[in-house]
């Protein structure tokens, strides 16, 4: 308990319905002091900051759509 006080975050192997694969555990300490857990999968985010912008990609809705119609004449 005094870990999850000073802010440590312990992750252990989860599964909801005992299968073979499992997804990972967080057991964390809330604000209000309460022990609580979620699942998911651990990935490599890095934090810059909150005043770095997002990138402005394309407009896809701007390039000529393809045809994906199927010509049935060639079968």
């Amino acid at each position: 308990m005094e870990k999850l006080k000073s802010g440590a975050i312990f992750w252990f192997p989860f599964s909801y319905r005992g299968g073979v694969v499992a997804n990972t555990g967080f057991m964390l300490l809330g604000a209000d002091g309460n022990i609580f857990m979620c699942v998911g999968n651990p990935t490599d985010i890095q934090f810059i900051g909150l005043r770095a912008t997002a990138a402005i990609l394309p407009d896809e809705e701007a390039a000529p759509a393809e045809d994906d119609s199927m010509d049935f004449s060639m079968v």
